[in-house]
């Protein structure tokens, strides 16, 4: 009987695995194209006056699907006019960014929250931005795509040489080989399915023998004299 009831709970077990995994691969069949590529629009920043906003990556990616917990990350920024587009340890753009006029931009629901941060030291000098070491990851031009690093905590700064008053921000989350992912996990879904069915059909088929037996050996006459 032990034997009969391990196998229907491991065919049980077995199929429970398989619809798992046919739906994590359904899941990542209808996210991500054919390449492997999920395009995100996050939506236009509006930073008034200011020629600096900055973006703290952990609420970003907090608010953000996907972002870096599959496959590289990478950030699109897009403006009516070429900015400098640079990704540092957050201590370090705060260290640059001190003293000087800037806007946080918060993520918020569908949308951007901005604060402004007055300075005296006015705006950053644009041309300069670039020769900072500072930077892990950098770009300058009207359409700039930057990959976005792993490490943390950083931050993301945008500067311009006058308002940012529209700058569109989007995210392309890239998943290397998606569909030999799902090829896999719907072979494999495959298979366990199988066995799965199979071990609760032999467990079904010994417990049903076992059962005719008894039917049996109890209708057998008791013997007398």
């Amino acid at each position: 009987m032990i034997r009969r009831v391990v196998l229907i709970v491991a065919g049980v077990v077995l199929l429970c695995l398989a619809t798992g995994l046919g739906v994590a691969a359904m899941a990542v069949h209808s996210t991500f194209s054919s390449d492997g590529r999920l395009n995100l629009t996050v939506g236009t920043v509006d930073a008034g006056s200011a020629h600096t906003v900055v973006m703290d990556i952990d609420r970003f990616s907090a608010a953000v699907p996907y972002v870096n917990s599959l496959g590289e990350t990478r950030l699109t920024i897009s403006a009516t006019e070429p900015v400098f587009v640079g990704i540092a340890a957050t201590q370090d753009v705060d260290a640059l960014i001190r003293g000087t006029t800037y806007a946080v931009a918060t993520r918020e629901g569908n949308g951007w929250a901005i604060t402004t941060v007055p300075g005296s030291a006015g705006s950053l000098p644009l041309q300069s931005l670039g020769a900072q070491r500072m930077w892990l990851a950098a770009s300058q031009g009207s359409s700039v795509e930057q990959v976005l690093p792993q490490s943390r905590p950083i931050t993301l700064l945008i500067a311009g040489a006058g308002s940012l008053d529209k700058v569109t921000v989007g995210a392309v989350v890239e998943l290397a080989h998606a569909s030999e992912f799902v090829t896999a996990g719907a072979i494999v879904a495959g298979v366990l399915a199988v066995l799965g069915i199979t071990l609760v059909v032999i467990g079904w088929v010994l417990r049903s023998r076992r059962g005719h037996h008894e039917v049996s050996v109890s209708s057998v006459p008791p013997h007398e004299g």
